[in-house]
């Protein structure tokens, strides 16, 4: 090459540094011809900018999953910021932001709608469920609603499919869903009422409220057995001690905007 040119000038634009720019390199070739080239800076931002593919990622994830759960999936992914740092929610926040990435799951709720992945915020359970606001607490304190949130004083934000207003309102339970009662079900499993409450958060026993008579009683069923439907099976025998109070659930505070 040293054969062929004779002389390279380099010519910085007025950009101050850092700031990126055009850089104009000119080529004086032997034969006397010159050619000239126009070549981009790269500015301070852009030596730590974000990966288009890592912005498209989170694009895509912010559509279906709130903040938290979208740089939990980015890590898993083995996706790490530009500067190597794990994702967390305040990094996935700030990155939208800057870029002006939509969320369709908030962490505080913009009325009674569902949010990207379907979960609708405390309001709309006593609106649809017809409940208090604190038996909304109760129940999600139990397990018998699977609730989100972010953080301590952050809004919850609840599932509430179609399946879950059966478990609610009764209608499930009239199809002979839920096997035991819930003082039945600590005899039978020996357990306490606490350890009942765990395995239905934890999804191994699932909760149906019933109605009768005058009262609504919650009951529950593994949830990997088959609930006895009428015809198949019935409710074991309850004692009058089964049928006294069971300890109640104690009510928690949801936190809302």
């Amino acid at each position: 090459m040293r054969c062929l040119i004779r002389e390279v000038v380099l010519l910085k634009d007025e950009q101050p540094r850092g700031q990126g720019g055009l850089t104009t390199l000119r080529l004086g070739w032997c034969s006397g011809a010159w050619s000239e080239l126009q070549v981009r800076r790269p500015s301070g931002a852009d030596l730590t900018a974000t990966p288009q593919r890592v912005l498209q990622r989170i694009r895509d994830l912010a559509q279906g999953h709130s903040d938290d759960h979208v740089a939990g999936i980015l890590t898993a992914e083995g996706l790490r910021t530009k500067r190597g740092l794990p994702w967390t929610y305040l990094r996935v926040s700030q990155i939208r932001l800057r870029h002006g990435i939509p969320t369709a799951c908030p962490i505080v709720p913009k009325g009674t709608g569902s949010r990207g992945d379907g979960l609708v915020p405390v309001e709309a359970v006593m609106e649809q469920v017809g409940i208090s606001r604190s038996v909304v607490g109760s129940w999600c304190r139990c397990g018998f609603l699977h609730a989100e949130q972010k953080a301590a004083l952050d809004p919850c934000w609840i599932r509430l499919t179609a399946e879950d207003r059966a478990r609610l309102d009764g209608t499930l339970a009239a199809h002979g869903y839920g096997q035991w009662r819930l003082r039945a079900a600590q005899q039978v499993l020996g357990l306490s009422a606490e350890e009942i409450y765990v395995q239905v958060r934890a999804g191994q026993l699932v909760a149906y409220r019933a109605h009768v008579g005058a009262h609504w009683e919650w009951r529950v069923s593994p949830a990997e057995q088959p609930d006895q439907a009428p015809g198949r099976g019935t409710l074991p025998t309850t004692s009058m001690a089964d049928q006294q109070p069971v300890q109640q659930c104690p009510e928690a505070t949801v936190a809302t905007s």
